[in-house]
């Protein structure tokens, strides 16, 4: 064979690599050019739910702080009356359930009057209004504004918000307690203290009225 036969296969190798280089070189350099516009778009985008999430914070702390500011008002105008009720409705109701024990029990020396059991009717019922009264309105705005707080995080995650951004909104608005308080807002009355606190008083209450029952029926 000639030496000039030879070299036809290597120069078409050498231009089939030549073009790969070229559409290598080519396709990165359109790479290169897509990155910085994809990553413009990402910063523009994140910055853009950052203007968001910081918005939607201010307008539910303004929100919940105004609201709470009221009730704070309020808590402080009614706390030392609201304290004044329970206390004296709870030691009305456990007096009369104590005298009619003793006048079971005979520890009283005095004959039960029929009209003294309409007395006792009025104060033992009118106590235990009064309690479900005062109890009552306190933990139905307490319960209402911790319910408030479960809607906007349902509403928040239901838009598509992303986790971080909802757990952020959340924290801050639930940096402080919300609801009714007493004692200068170191306590907050709810529904798992108001439910203890009447449980107590109506196992005392049931427990004196078996007592009294059961006395009679063995004095009959």
């Amino acid at each position: 064979h000639a030496p000039g036969t030879a070299l036809l296969p290597r120069e078409g190798v050498d231009r089939e690599e030549n073009d790969d280089s070229l559409s290598c070189w080519t396709d990165n350099t359109q790479l290169a050019k897509q990155q910085p516009a994809s990553l413009e778009e990402a910063q523009g985008q994140s910055a853009l739910e950052k203007e968001l999430c910081d918005l939607v914070v201010e307008v539910l702390r303004k929100m919940f702080g105004s609201v709470q500011t009221r009730i704070d008002h309020t808590c402080k105008c009614v706390g030392n009356l609201w304290l004044h009720l329970v206390f004296f409705s709870t030691c009305q109701v456990l007096v009369i359930s104590t005298s009619a024990v003793m006048h079971a029990s005979g520890a009283i020396k005095a004959d039960y009057k029929w009209w003294w059991a309409l007395m006792d009717v009025f104060h033992l019922g009118g106590g235990l209004v009064l309690l479900a009264a005062c109890m009552g309105f306190f933990c139905i705005v307490t319960a209402f504004m911790q319910r408030l707080t479960l809607r906007i995080s349902e509403v928040i995650g239901a838009t598509g918000c992303p986790f971080t951004m909802q757990a952020t909104i959340l924290s801050l608005v639930s940096a402080r307690p919300l609801g009714m308080h007493v004692l200068w807002g170191s306590t907050y009355i709810d529904a798992s203290k108001a439910f203890i606190f009447f449980g107590v008083i109506l196992v005392t209450v049931v427990h004196s009225m078996m007592y009294v029952v059961n006395y009679l029926d063995l004095s009959v």
